[in-house]
């Protein structure tokens, strides 16, 4: 990051939704002497182009209650890195037994509107598909995908079945970035750990446009 920038400037040139002009432009990296790039920046537009086959300019409000038409495996880990992105910015990013799964669950329920169970459940499904790439969590569900829309987050189906409503995922994590970023802007602690937390995932240099 370049230290000519205030933290006022940090903070909105990380949330700064994803446009066509950004992808060239940058911030100066004072380390590296290239371009910056806001990550949940990076993320946000891959996820567009990725999950619904759009280009950069597509608004991100315009694609809420749309179905997820491309590469549903893909679109859905990509949405779940940006929930743990974010999750770490509001609660640090400490790894002791049981605190990775904490951290998730509880930003899904305080960001997101998930309940308890239904943040339980996309934590099981979040790991399944992370770590073991696949569509089998540790106790046994299988994954499905759904596209109908007006579903919650991760509906259970029996016998042993997690339903992942793409589209309900994706308004979810959009909910949460508007939230982070109305907390953040008015809350020290929040600032705080934007502090620390913005050296380490905030931004990476970038060397080409990513297509």
């Amino acid at each position: 990051m370049g230290k000519e920038l205030s933290e006022r400037d940090k903070i909105g040139y990380f949330l700064e939704p994803p446009e066509e002009s950004r992808r060239t432009a940058g911030i100066p990296d004072t380390i590296s002497h290239r371009r910056s790039q806001s990550i949940l920046y990076l993320l946000r537009g891959e996820i567009k182009e990725t999950g619904f086959g759009v280009n950069e300019n597509t608004c991100e409000a315009s694609l809420r209650k749309k179905v997820v038409e491309h590469r549903l495996f893909a679109t859905a880990m990509l949405i779940f890195a940006g929930i743990d992105l974010l999750a770490k910015f509001v609660y640090g990013d400490k790894r002791d037994k049981g605190k990775v799964g904490r951290r998730f669950k509880v930003f899904s329920r305080c960001y997101m509107g998930l309940s308890k169970d239904h943040a339980e459940r996309l934590w099981a499904v979040r790991n399944a598909m992370m770590h073991s790439f696949g569509l089998y969590t540790s106790e046994g569900f299988r994954v499905m995908f759904t596209n109908s829309l007006g579903l919650a987050v991760v509906e259970t189906l029996e016998p042993q079945v997690y339903l992942l409503s793409l589209s309900s995922l994706y308004d979810g994590f959009l909910d949460a970035v508007a939230k982070y970023e109305e907390r953040v802007r008015s809350r020290k602690v929040l600032k705080r750990l934007f502090e620390r937390m913005e050296g380490k995932y905030g931004f990476m240099s970038v060397e080409v446009r990513l297509k």
